[in-house]
């Protein structure tokens, strides 16, 4: 028991300190200490004050030999052991004495009695070593390297416990038995212990408090955070990730019994059979399986979220999102999971409200500017098309409004048609359009640009009123020059000037002068 509270003790200054050595190194030494210390330990009867003073030594040395580190720190962690002792094990003597009415010495003389104290002694020596391991955290070896005035006072402290606690045994072992003196050796022991951990405290306090202050804010956090989305739910479910089964259901409020304790994938599969989205349908069904949750609960990941959508009965899709939490148990590989749906489409309108253009459905001006940033951002590919409309005025004048609009959103759907889904479609004015592509080069430029002139070239009537529209196009690639947006803008607005000279319905590619 001994040996165990030695390594335990050992384990948790490695939180402190540097070893020199290996486990396997820590172990051994500790393991002769311990020899060490019990055979000291029968001699006790002959000089308790030469004992302990020896026994003192032995842990200092043994945590210099061990560690690296200055002197103080390993003074200040090397008295931590014998102080231990030293004061248990007077306490439980004093203690001793005071239910059977004997001296110090006299129990020292009954073996087996001695020898079941020594037993509690160590016991305790082990409960304290594990608690102070549970305290003392790896962060705070940090603490005592940036504060080692604190240090300095601590071990101090430890040095003037150890010499009273030393002087309270020689009292004990020359006195006889006397009431009054054991409680007031046995108090004075215990306030020497409360000192130790008040130092403790006093030295690593600020930290320990504001590292529980923390994970208490944290917690509680998690636990608003978790009611916050409840309260906003559609659909909250409760799985048991280690038997896959449904702990809680509820729906729109009403709690669905029926389906608790029935296996989980059957029941999602049942509510959402044939109405998930197709290009939300693979990500839905990773993220809400039991396997990735438990993939997810074996990295350590908490939270993560991820929107689909589903089609209701008229036809359409509403969109939805997922928020999952993990609650991993202690003893268990997974734990439980918390799904939380709420239904995000008015979300959604207001984003795409916020990011297109209301007429033809494409980017706005803002949004298409933002995107061509952030591919530029992550890299220099791709060419942007500056596309003008040709005579629309005259639709406008000429066939009405309403005829314009049409036009508007016939050429949008066109741009749609010609450019790729990776491509950034914007308009960014009256009847200017704006296309971005992120990877094309020379060849596919010259047939993109004609494919939008010939798609685009369309005559309009109304009555005996015909206006045939067309699009003059400036297109400019990005090169090490020109490799942002406002000199892509500049060199693809100047090359669509010179279409609009040159006699409108073609195409200018930007080069170099």
């Amino acid at each position: 028991m001994f040996l165990g509270a030695n390594i335990t003790k050992l384990n948790c200054f490695k939180n402190l300190l540097e070893p020199r050595w290996g486990t396997s190194s820590l172990i051994a030494v500790s393991a002769i200490n311990a020899l060490t210390v019990l055979q000291l330990g029968k001699t006790l009867p002959i000089s308790a004050s030469f004992t302990y003073a020896l026994i003192t030594l032995i842990f200092i040395v043994e945590i210099y030999i061990l560690f690296k580190g200055d002197l103080v720190t390993k003074l200040a962690v090397g008295l931590i052991t014998p102080l231990h002792i030293m004061a248990i094990k007077v306490m439980i003597m004093s203690w001793y004495g005071i239910i059977i009415g004997s001296s110090y010495s006299d129990i020292l003389d009954t073996v087996t009695l001695h020898s079941a104290l020594r037993v509690m002694l160590y016991f305790l020596l082990l409960l304290c070593m594990v608690a102070i391991t549970k305290v003392v955290e790896p962060k705070y070896s940090q603490v005592i390297q940036d504060h080692p005035k604190r240090v300095k006072i601590f071990a101090i402290l430890e040095t003037l416990l150890v010499a009273q606690i030393i002087i309270l045994s020689v009292v004990m072992s020359f006195l006889d038995y006397n009431f009054g003196l054991n409680v007031g050796i046995f108090i004075t022991s215990f306030i020497s212990l409360a000192m130790f951990y008040m130092g403790i405290f006093m030295t690593l306090g600020f930290e320990i408090l504001e590292s529980y202050q923390w994970k208490s804010s944290a917690k509680a956090s998690d636990s608003l955070y978790k009611n916050m989305l409840v309260q906003k739910s559609v659909h909250t479910l409760e799985i048991d990730c280690s038997t896959q089964t449904i702990l809680s259901l509820v729906i729109e409020g009403k709690p669905q019994e029926s389906l608790v304790g029935e296996y989980y994938d059957t029941a999602v599969y049942g509510i959402t059979k044939n109405k998930l989205h197709p290009d939300e349908a693979e990500t839905h069904n990773l993220h809400l399986s039991v396997d990735y949750m438990r993939r997810c609960a074996s990295e350590g990941k908490k939270y993560y979220d991820f929107d689909y959508r589903l089609q209701e009965d008229d036809g359409s899709y509403i969109w939805y999102k997922a928020y999952v939490m993990i609650e991993q148990e202690e003893g268990s590989d997974y734990g439980h999971a918390l799904v939380i749906i709420h239904n995000i489409q008015h979300e959604k309108e207001l984003l795409v409200s916020a990011t297109t253009d209301s007429l033809s459905g494409l980017y706005n001006k803002q949004t298409t500017e933002d995107l061509i940033n952030e591919h530029l951002a992550q890299q220099q590919t791709g060419a942007l098309f500056m596309i003008d409309v040709d005579n629309f005025k005259a639709v406008n004048d000429n066939l009405g409004h309403d005829m314009g609009d049409h036009v508007i959103q016939e050429v949008a759907s066109k741009l749609h048609h010609v450019f790729d889904t990776d491509s950034i479609v914007g308009r960014v004015g009256g009847d200017e359009f704006m296309v971005f592509m992120k990877h094309i080069d020379d060849t596919t430029i010259n047939e993109k640009a004609v494919q939008a002139g010939q798609l685009l070239y369309t005559t309009y009537s109304k009555e005996d009123i015909k206006i045939t529209i067309s699009a003059s196009i400036g297109v400019c690639k990005v090169s090490a020059d020109v490799n942002t947006f406002q000199t892509l803008y500049k060199a693809a607005d100047n090359a669509l000037y010179h279409s609009k000279r040159s006699g409108k319905n073609r195409f200018t590619v930007h080069t170099k002068h």
